[in-house]
């Protein structure tokens, strides 16, 4: 099934971030290649992320939202993930339109802390194991 795959991407992509972020914004600074590589990451969780928001969306027969940060709100109206996540989730998604559409060069301390975040917090995978739960609740397979 197509969660299955994207579950798997974003836990592989969250992986190779853990493992490339450096461990100061200094060194994020001076390492281009880091820095792209880490944008790209976010960015490929992040999208990740949306991407199974939408499945979901889909498989549950909802309305399909307007924006990004409406889904996550969708997600939490319907209680499939809390307001903790959606929010956070929210905030994310800022940050990958940046990195995804250029909208401003990508400050480098915002892409660290975000990055660092996503990692230490487990809030990507608070995130998937809400919505791996309510797909049990409701008996669909993943």
């Amino acid at each position: 099934m197509r969660i299955s795959k994207i579950i798997k991407d974003i836990d592989s992509y969250l992986e190779d971030l853990a493992e490339i972020l450096p461990n100061d914004e200094e060194e994020l600074k001076r390492n281009k290649e880091k820095r792209y590589s880490t944008a790209f990451l976010v960015e490929c969780v992040i999208s990740g992320c949306i991407d199974l928001g939408f499945e979901i969306v889909s498989i549950l027969g909802l309305a399909y939202p307007a924006t990004y940060k409406q889904l996550f709100e969708l997600l939490e109206k319907k209680k499939i993930i809390t307001k903790t996540v959606a929010d956070k989730l929210k905030e994310l998604v800022g940050l990958r339109n940046i990195i995804a559409h250029h909208y401003t060069k990508i400050d480098t301390e915002l892409l660290f802390e975000k990055a660092k975040y996503m990692i230490e917090s487990g809030i990507i995978e608070k995130f998937l194991a809400q919505i791996i739960k309510k797909l049990k609740d409701k008996n669909i397979g993943i």
